[in-house]
């Protein structure tokens, strides 16, 4: 189901502020980005890079200020060990250790 309150102007407005955010945090140029429209209020693409394909996730401002970051970095650690001890978890990218990152517009 999907209930994003985006309109599709800013929508694409989100993509532009991560697409340079994937490019800063990792050097990846996003060539092609498909919307996966499921879930609750979180914005998700497949994305297809000149390194590979993959799923890019935003964080919806409102539910994300629900959740405690501390948690939300204890799971995202224990997925990135997983996924190091051969386990099928994707494996996510970090920056400076950390995996969840911030656009310049947040």
């Amino acid at each position: 189901m999907n209930n994003h309150s985006h309109s599709p102007a800013a929508a694409e407005a989100i993509l532009a502020d991560l697409t340079a955010a994937v490019q800063r945090y990792f050097g990846l140029h996003i060539w092609e980005a498909t919307p996966i429209n499921r879930g609750w209020l979180n914005l998700k693409w497949h994305i297809r890079t000149e390194e590979g394909t993959y799923l890019l996730k935003q964080y919806n401002q409102k539910r994300f200020a629900l959740c405690d970051p501390a948690d939300l970095a204890v799971a995202f650690s224990e997925q990135a060990r997983l996924h190091a001890a051969g386990l099928p978890c994707p494996m996510l990218f970090a920056h400076d250790g950390r995996f969840l990152l911030e656009s310049a517009h947040g």
